[in-house]
């Protein structure tokens, strides 16, 4: 007789159509019943747990997309006085001009980078930036230099339509190669030669303490993907067993 046990411990009498617990989100491993070899195989999932995960470089990376496709123009909601990207524009410059030219800046901006990629009909890399160096004065000057960084990106450059599958395939390469430590890749992307991406402590639902490589992909879109087949490449990847990955 089988079981199959999740990387949290859990214990199931059959396995998910999706292979993942539907208590915690890890990927179940099929077992034998007896509690004492699930007990040593989830030791066993959890030593290959740290060991995949070892993250030792200074570096924190987020990659950042943006639509540029022409339905960002129309108002957002209700808004009469804001387009769509007027509004993401205005959330990222603020941000931005919070961590590097705020009341409370962020600690250590030279050890953070931003990357970032806009897409409509195409995709395109925007630049790697360290966070240090997106610091244009006082606030509102780095609020609005990030704010026409974005808002007058010359879009025709990037046709009609859009194809978020492009704009996630460029992140998908970045991320992976971050995760890697596959600098040759990321020196095509603006990386420098010492980028070494470290390490972040969170919580899980369940209060437990885990140690995950210090990456986020965020994507600002509003539309629905209509230019060739959607792929996600992000769909089958979890940056902790624990959390469920994209969908």
């Amino acid at each position: 007789m089988k079981k199959w046990v999740c990387l949290m411990g859990h214990k199931l009498d059959e396995r998910p159509e999706d292979g993942l617990c539907p208590y915690d989100g890890s990927h179940v491993k099929e077992v034998e019943v007896e509690e004492q070899i699930i007990d040593e195989k989830f030791k066993e999932m959890e030593e290959e747990k740290f060991e995949e995960f070892k993250y030792e470089g200074d570096h924190g990376l987020g990659i950042l997309i943006f639509d540029l496709s022409p339905s960002m123009d129309y108002n957002f909601l209700g808004e009469k006085s804001f387009t769509k990207l007027q509004i993401v524009s205005n959330a990222f410059a603020s941000t931005i001009a919070t961590l590097v030219a705020g009341d409370n800046p962020i600690s250590k901006p030279n050890d953070y980078f931003i990357s970032l990629i806009g897409f409509a009909g195409k995709a395109e890399h925007f630049g790697t930036f360290r966070l240090l160096d997106m610091n244009k004065g006082d606030f509102m000057e780095t609020v609005k230099y990030w704010q026409d960084f974005i808002m007058k990106y010359p879009r025709p450059k990037l046709s009609n339509g859009t194809n978020i599958t492009a704009a996630l395939d460029i992140a998908h390469e970045i991320y992976s190669a971050a995760l890697k430590g596959e600098i040759n890749i990321l020196k095509n992307y603006g990386f420098p030669d010492d980028f070494e991406l470290g390490a972040q402590s969170i919580s899980s639902k369940n209060n437990e303490v885990a140690l995950i490589p210090n990456i986020r992909v965020f994507i600002y879109s509003d539309g629905v993907h209509n230019v060739g087949e959607f792929r996600n490449p992000f769909a089958t990847e979890s940056l902790w067993p624990g959390l469920r990955s994209a969908e």
